[in-house]
């Protein structure tokens, strides 16, 4: 089974200026906003599996 098989697509909808404040964020880091996202769901106590968080 590939890798790609084995993850899930999770979509969700913001506004313009949240989209704007979170590529910002994520630019300044040097991460993609993907990344933002699943290390601040982690850092709020979500339990994200490690190999998510080095994405």
């Amino acid at each position: 089974m590939s890798a790609q098989a084995d993850q899930k697509h999770t979509s969700f909808y913001i506004s313009t200026e949240g989209h704007r404040a979170l590529r910002i964020e994520a630019l300044k880091r040097g991460l993609t906003m993907s990344q933002l996202i699943v290390r601040a769901l982690s850092d709020a106590g979500v339990d994200i599996p490690q190999e998510d968080l080095k994405r």
